[in-house]
């Protein structure tokens, strides 16, 4: 059987001494380098105790990273969220059908999974409903003064559910009401200064009162939260 040196260290031979050399670096690489003097022979070239030295550091460095990767995947995972069964706060039925009908405002705005606010926008919003499917057309107005419309159709599949598409959405959205509450899933290639940026949402609305929705998407990207979207919804 191969020393344990040469199985983590081909390249050094199968020199017995490294052994305990190796395990040191790999559990305090700084350490050790101290004490490299003390623990390789002489005979052993000042390239190879740097090899070994560099090697254990890339180790740790490595380790490290995906620690905090792993950190920050299973934090972003345990963030909490809203759910449908949640009490309601008394506001009135949602009826998705019935709030987007007509004309409306919405104000809102992108910020990053610290609370930073990356942009604003105001939105014209129009909908009609033909007794089974609602249209929405959105049009877009950034701080920038950038333009954008997107066109919702929204079916209704059941007594509180829907199916929704537009352009940019990655398949269908899926939805259901429950009260004052709706939310909708969907996966969408979302329009930003430097292109498209595919992320997925996970958006939730609440009827304030007969005039008032207040909208909060969850943004997810790689399974990771990066944002999220606030807006304020008003009937005109």
């Amino acid at each position: 059987m191969a020393p344990v040196a040469d199985l983590l260290i081909p390249s050094l031979g199968s020199c017995t001494y490294l052994v305990a050399s190796t395990l040191l670096f790999l559990n305090a690489p700084i350490c050790a380098a101290k004490q490299a003097n003390a623990i390789i022979p002489a005979p052993l070239s000042a390239e190879i105790a740097t090899r070994v030295i560099c090697w254990a550091l890339r180790r740790r460095i490595w380790s490290m990273k995906r620690l905090f990767l792993a950190a920050f995947i299973f934090l972003s995972a345990c963030s909490g969220r809203p759910d449908l069964d949640d009490p309601s706060l008394g506001g009135p039925d949602l009826n998705l059908e019935e709030y987007f009908t007509g004309e409306l405002k919405a104000y809102g705005q992108f910020q990053d999974r610290f609370g930073n606010a990356l942009r604003r926008f105001e939105v014209d919003i129009s909908g009609q409903f033909d007794g089974r499917t609602l249209t929405i057309q959105e049009d877009f107005i950034y701080e920038d003064g950038t333009t954008e419309q997107r066109i919702w159709s929204l079916t209704k599949t059941g007594a509180d559910t829907w199916v929704g598409t537009a352009p940019g959405v990655i398949g269908v959205a899926n939805g259901e009401e429950r009260a004052d509450v709706f939310n909708w899933k969907y996966e969408i290639d979302l329009p930003v200064p430097e292109g498209t940026l595919r992320v997925t949402f996970d958006d939730w609305m609440w009827r304030l009162d007969e005039d008032r929705v207040l909208n909060r998407a969850y943004m997810n990207r790689f399974g990771i939260e990066i944002g999220e979207v606030i807006i304020f919804f008003e009937k005109l």
